[in-house]
């Protein structure tokens, strides 16, 4: 959020001459709770990549690229719910913690306090604001109640005020953001008017989406990812690769293979067997002469 719009809001400050339902009292708080959820959203989501980026996929084979794929995405998918799930519980129960223990809000839009006598010894007790249709919603008993949003009786369009200003916040929507006379119209309800503020960009989320959807998705339009299967082949860079085929083999390929082992078979006889024969037929007469010279007749 740009400083200069903030010094905008924050020259409206808390008196007795404007009403606790003013917008104006609103803004400030606000606009600085949607810039640290964007900077805690920021945050989170590189420390916890991070951790998402140093996890090993460890596998006996070299996988397809179809395989690969499909795990990455598969873990993508379940890193992004889970980091939203966990994001969006943690904010809850802050939420819930604040409503619990009746924290005042620091610009008493939940509860104020209220004396019978002017004097600076005197009781202070708190009570409730309420909010809703004719004020039929206490934050006493329901920190949800909110109200449009209005300066001098003049609607801002998608915000909204409440028992706090976070809970607010989240049931509002940023349409007066995307809408350069609504942002107009805000900035003449102060006296800094040297300031500019560019709308919104209508192509990265709806107008009309409340801010806890946004949350909800931890105000990211849009994931982005890349799957390099050559740098995943090139890091387990396999020695050697091996593939067998099986086949159900054919009758007359038996036939045929059968025939051929034969011939080849009967080749390999009549080259090897005159060599064999020859080789025994030597061996056979040296055997009868030294048989010979052993028994002289």
């Amino acid at each position: 959020m740009n400083s200069n719009w903030t010094n905008v809001l924050y020259s409206y400050g808390i008196d007795d001459e404007h009403s606790y339902d003013d917008y104006r009292l609103f803004a400030l708080p606000q606009f600085r709770t949607l810039s640290s959820l964007c900077d805690l959203s920021k945050t989170t989501v590189m420390n916890n990549l991070n951790r998402f980026s140093s996890k090993i996929l460890i596998s006996k084979q070299i996988q397809s690229y179809e395989i690969i794929q499909s795990q990455i995405e598969n873990a993508v998918t379940r890193f992004r719910s889970a980091l939203c799930r966990t994001f969006v519980l943690t904010l809850n129960f802050i939420r819930e913690m604040f409503q619990g223990n009746g924290i005042v809000s620091s610009i008493y839009s939940n509860w104020y306090f209220q004396t019978l006598r002017k004097e600076s010894l005197a009781f202070l007790w708190t009570k409730p604001r309420s909010y809703g249709n004719e004020n039929n919603c206490s934050c006493e008993t329901n920190s949800m109640c909110s109200s449009p949003a209005m300066i001098e009786n003049l609607s801002i369009p998608g915000f909204r005020i409440g028992c706090y200003v976070i809970d607010s916040l989240l049931q509002s929507t940023l349409e007066c953001l995307y809408n350069i006379s609504c942002i107009n119209l805000m900035k003449s309800f102060y006296s800094v008017q040297d300031v500019t503020v560019i709308p919104l960009n209508t192509n990265l989320s709806s107008t009309n989406e409340t801010v806890q959807s946004l949350v909800d998705r931890l105000l990211i339009d849009e994931w982005k990812f890349n799957i390099s299967y050559e740098n995943y082949y090139r890091t387990c860079s396999p020695r050697s690769c091996r593939y067998s085929i099986e086949e159900r083999a054919d009758p007359l390929y038996i036939i045929i293979t059968i025939i051929g082992f034969y011939g080849g078979l009967t080749v390999a006889l009549k080259i090897v067997a005159p060599l064999l024969m020859n080789i025994g037929r030597h061996f056979f007469r040296r055997f009868q002469n030294r048989i010979g010279v052993e028994n002289p007749c």
